[in-house]
């Protein structure tokens, strides 16, 4: 009843006319730039990484480093055991929960395309939809990003497409407006404040929303035409299976189209491939805490909203949200309808966005380390060491990778050199563990797919140089959003047609 009573204020609203910029009275602007940036410090506070560590983590911090440090004097060889110990511990514990969590994804990936394309398949009562798409600077690829946002498929005057563009992105402006963008458009454009980044867009336009359910796309997205629709039946089809936790987001496959154009472009498409074809499925099947990707995520607009939206000082606040809805009681799943994006191809380009993830890792841990005994009682034992595993084995093994890389390097130049038996058991693992995951998600076996497998090891040290950028930025400047530069793809036309070439072949299957 309050679907079809919003849907038909949407309709009321809704000019037949091209869209144009969106801006709110200066008074209401302020006001909703303050919510955007402050309400869940003011709030929820304990869940926002705005304060930093807290008087309890600092203490914790400064006692464990006065034990570390006595022991270094007296001991060295000692603690040099104890690292080598709890290294040891805490790999075999992410290893056997990755192995664990990808069974899980191999099995039941095959249910997530029963579930989305036969629930419910001749539904027409479809509610409102927003879809948020925070641009910033984006000249490249809005053209290819606003055809692929066009082509969805989805009554249009239930559709409430927000392009979020910063007051300062003058150019993005002219641009769009020269667009005559359809009237399911709005460019919404977003006042200064404090900060600028991603998930205060995200705040900003949710608060200007009309739909019961909200999806996030990226500027470099290519969604499936299908995948709102996808979204809608599988929550649908969550709440007719009566579950104890309700379904408040599904998250889409992320695939990247451009592995092809560059060595560290294949490395990021088989990580994607494993983790949003395995690891995700896997999670969602044993209703484990689920760290988002930042992109086509569908959210439960009521859910969003009770739990303080998007963490505006976290960069990110995609692993945030997802274990902040685990903390308050919810669960994530998943669909299979993919959105095809770019991977990076530039060396700076990738360390820029991955320090950024690990910098938000950290912070997401530091939130989620204030209260453990409060997040224990709420996520039940298992889940809530599974959260630990997500987060910690994010942040050790892009600390760790280049260590243990390098040694294996040297064996290779120092002839007669043998490492220590718990390094080669670490390096042995995690390479078989990454084989077998990766060749377990691969539709085609090309041999420029297993040439980049092969040459894993290369790649791992560059994870360790990107946590080191990471950890100088959370001292330095904590809430920078280094932003990633999209449309740097030589082949960007090819792309496009390839993703259509696939969505079509999609739908005729």
């Amino acid at each position: 009843m309050q679907s079809r009573h919003r849907a038909r204020l949407v309709r009321k609203a809704r000019r037949r006319q091209p869209a144009k910029c969106f801006f709110v009275p200066a008074s209401e602007a302020a006001r909703r730039i303050e919510h955007a940036e402050l309400f869940l410090s003011r709030h929820h506070s304990a869940a926002s990484c705005m304060h930093g560590l807290n008087a309890f983590q600092k203490g914790l911090l400064k006692r464990l480093g006065m034990v570390l440090g006595l022991i270094l004097l007296l001991k060295p060889g000692l603690l040099f055991l104890i690292g080598c110990v709890l290294a040891f511990a805490a790999f075999l514990a992410v290893m056997s929960f990755r192995i664990v969590i990808a069974i899980a994804g191999f099995v039941v990936r095959p249910a997530l395309q029963v579930i989305e394309h036969f629930t419910g398949r001749r539904e027409t009562n479809w509610p409102p939809y927003t879809v948020l798409v925070p641009v910033y600077r984006e000249l490249a690829v809005i053209e290819g990003l606003v055809s692929a946002l066009m082509a969805i498929d989805y009554p249009k005057h239930l559709l409430d497409i927000q392009i979020l563009i910063e007051a300062d992105d003058v150019a993005m402006r002219e641009l769009l407006e020269q667009m005559s963008l359809p009237s399911q458009f709005r460019i919404i454009v977003i006042p200064k404040g404090r900060i600028q980044t991603k998930p205060r867009a995200l705040n900003y336009g949710l608060s200007l929303a009309r739909g019961d359910y909200v999806a996030i796309y990226d500027a470099e997205d290519h969604m499936s035409p299908d995948q709102l629709k996808a979204a809608v039946r599988t929550f649908r089809a969550a709440r007719a299976n009566g579950r104890k936790r309700q379904l408040a987001c599904v998250q889409a496959p992320l695939i990247p189209d451009n592995g092809d154009e560059a060595w560290i472009a294949r490395q990021f498409e088989l990580e994607y491939f494993v983790h949003f074809g395995l690891i995700v499925p896997g999670l969602t099947a044993f209703d484990m805490p689920v760290m988002l990707g930042g992109t086509s995520n569908h959210l439960d607009r009521n859910v969003l909203e009770a739990i303080g939206g998007w963490d505006p000082y976290n960069v990110t606040e995609d692993a945030d949200l997802g274990l902040r809805l685990a903390a308050h009681g919810y669960r994530v799943g998943a669909i299979w309808s993919p959105t095809y994006e770019e991977a990076p191809v530039r060396l700076k380009q990738w360390v820029n966005q991955r320090s950024r993830w690990i910098k938000g890792f950290m912070q997401t841990f530091g939130v989620f380390s204030r209260h453990p005994f409060e997040h224990m009682r709420a996520l039940g034992v298992v889940r809530w060491i599974s959260a630990y595993l997500l987060l910690g084995g994010s942040v050790l093994s892009a600390v760790f990778h280049g260590p243990i890389a390098i040694v294996f390097l040297l064996i290779l130049l120092v002839p007669g050199w043998r490492p220590p038996d718990y390094a080669l058991l670490f390096y042995l693992t995690g390479l078989s563990v990454h084989a077998v995951t990766t060749l377990a998600t691969l539709r085609s076996f090309t041999l420029f797919r297993l040439l980049a497998l092969a040459t894993a090891p290369l790649y791992w040290p560059l994870q360790t140089a990107a946590a080191i950028k990471a950890l100088v930025e959370l001292w330095r400047a904590p809430f920078f959003w280094d932003k990633t530069e999209h449309g740097l793809s030589p082949n960007v036309q090819r792309r496009v047609r390839l993703r259509q070439l696939a969505m079509q072949a999609r739908r005729e299957a």
